[in-house]
């Protein structure tokens, strides 16, 4: 379990000016531990290197949320186009990835999840007050070693995140579909 001190941690930013004099903030903890890996899978979670996001976040008050054997503090943001990222140091394959999922009625309905990969960048728009508590499937994607990344971007509600997973496909079995 990670200690309170290692989440007390002061975020890197700089600020960008970019073209029409708009001013963006990019924040990036400073690395707490390395990410996650339980079976093959490699989780990335807030305070782990390969975490980083931008806009204005905060923890989320009673949000403490338990997968695996590490404890998570979960983030939120109301800013307009926040975003966080998680990119881990990926062995070459195919994964399939999650995003750590709390479906309450404030979060997002329109956010916007980037999965950049050897084919490009798949766009998913996702409710995020839909589904079940916990790992929230993206889908299934091939990546040729070296960083891969999934970025979510706030739409219309205030966004909370925590954590992302990446599965070696051949250890994850498919979902039945028949009755």
């Amino acid at each position: 379990m990670k200690s309170d001190f290692s989440r007390i941690l002061a975020l890197k930013c700089a600020r960008f000016l970019l073209a029409g004099g708009a001013v963006i903030l990019a924040c990036v903890r400073p690395a707490c531990a390395a990410p996650q890996t339980t079976g093959g899978s490699i989780i990335v979670d807030y305070g782990d290197a390969g975490y980083s996001e931008s806009g204005t976040w905060e923890n989320a008050r009673d949000t403490w949320e338990e997968h695996g054997s590490s404890y998570s503090l979960t983030r939120q943001t109301a800013e307009v186009k926040a975003w966080a990222q998680w990119r881990p140091a990926l062995p070459p394959g195919e994964y399939v990835v999650d995003l750590w999922n709390l479906p309450v009625f404030q979060q997002d309905s329109k956010a916007q999840v980037d999965i950049t990969h050897v084919g490009g960048k798949t766009t998913l728009q996702r409710d995020m007050r839909d589904g079940h508590y916990g790992w929230m499937r993206l889908g299934k994607f091939r990546f040729d070693g070296g960083f891969g990344d999934v970025k979510i971007t706030r739409g219309d509600r205030a966004l909370l995140v925590d954590s992302a997973r990446f599965r070696p496909a051949a250890s994850v079995k498919a979902v039945s579909t028949s009755v």
